[in-house]
């Protein structure tokens, strides 16, 4: 089998998950009870939770350990607009259901809510951002990668002054940036991550915060995590965690992977010359979009399964199979174009012998499905 679904999940690191499994059997107690199996627990989530800030450069900030990014960015909306009690916050067409479904949500509930337009390269118009700005707004939140398109906010230095010159905190969804992209992080306010994009566990995630932001819980019951999210701790899942943040910002193959992404750019083009790239110029190396015109994506995909090959069509949280992409419907305005885009997804474990291999496996899935139109 060839993966290339890395966005949507990456295979659990080998040796990160003989380290979960010892840490199960040698710190399984409840870290709030008090006796030394507590202690011995907490004394590990505590060491992870600091390790994972250390290694993102953030090592006074705090650290709010959720279920994964979908909690976390509800968290951040939700648990910081709380705290305001009414007002007026911006977000993003393109931005991943996890914000934009909560957006809608406190948007029929007593907020305001501006969702700004992207360009055809996925980008966030800076005079818009500044008319959309009133004086009751206290949160920005954009994605710095897009989870379909791999399409970095360039100006994203700019957007952040913008909104600090303007008293907004800013949150940024950095689920498919870790490891992939090296930034100043300190210059946002609260940023989202997970650990299974970067060959960690699923099912756990933090908020990272500023010092000196605040949020109101939206899970009660237990006091944990500084009382903004009751219930026991994933002790095992964070340290799990912890070792895959500092194993892949250590070490994170941008040359290499770029490398696979260039080749696989070039064979498509080769085997569809009006295949369109989206956001090229402006995406990080791991993920490549591509609209494959007149060939429906969904098709496309279940036939490169069949021959072993893993891509997708976009976000893996898209599970309706009426939907098509909001992301490219947003750069487009076409849905035509929306139901033609797969996305291809690579880590530092592929190879560029399995780009070859899928190179020649897409290319007798095209060729087969031109012979059944011409039949």
């Amino acid at each position: 089998m060839i993966y290339f679904d890395n966005a949507a999940t990456t295979k659990m690191d080998g040796e990160i998950l003989e380290a979960m499994m010892n840490s199960m059997k040698n710190s399984w107690g409840n870290p709030s009870s008090e006796h030394s199996a507590g202690e011995k627990a907490k004394k590990l989530l505590e060491k992870s939770r600091n390790d994972i800030l250390s290694s993102l450069g953030l090592p006074s900030w705090k650290l709010i350990a959720t279920s994964g990014a979908t909690e976390s960015n509800n968290l951040a909306l939700f648990g910081f607009l709380a705290t305001h009690k009414k007002g007026h916050f911006i977000t993003v067409k393109t931005e991943h259901k996890s914000i934009l479904e909560p957006a809608e949500y406190l948007l029929e509930n007593g907020f305001d809510a501006t969702f700004l337009n992207v360009d055809s390269n996925g980008q966030i118009d800076i005079d818009e951002f500044r008319s959309a700005i009133r004086d009751d707004t206290v949160l920005l939140s954009f994605s710095f990668v897009n989870n379909e398109t791999g399409i970095i906010q360039k100006n994203w230095r700019e957007i952040v002054k913008i909104a600090h010159e303007n008293g907004i905190a800013v949150h940024t969804d950095a689920v498919q940036a870790i490891g992939h992209v090296d930034v100043e992080w300190e210059q946002f306010d609260l940023i989202t991550i997970t650990a299974h994009k970067i060959g960690g566990p699923k099912g756990i995630g933090c908020l990272l915060l500023r010092p000196s932001v605040s949020l109101s819980p939206i899970i009660f019951g237990g006091g944990q995590e500084n009382a903004i999210r009751g219930g026991t701790e994933n002790v095992s899942g964070l340290y799990a965690f912890s070792l895959a943040v500092k194993k892949i910002v250590s070490d994170m193959k941008l040359a290499e992977i770029q490398q696979m992404k260039d080749f696989l750019k070039r064979e498509i083009k080769k085997i569809v010359p009006d295949a369109v790239f989206n956001g090229a110029g402006c995406s990080i190396p791991h993920i490549l979009s591509v609209t494959i015109p007149d060939f429906d994506s969904e098709n496309l995909i279940s036939e490169l399964d069949f021959k072993g090959v893993c891509v997708s069509g976009g976000s893996a949280c898209l599970n309706n199979e009426n939907a098509f992409s909001h992301v490219i419907y947003s750069m487009t305005g076409s849905e035509k174009s929306a139901r033609e885009t797969m996305r291809i997804s690579l880590c530092k474990e592929n190879t560029l012998a399995e780009c070859e291999e899928f190179a020649r496996i897409f290319s007798a899935v095209i060729c087969d499905f031109k012979k059944l139109r011409s039949a």
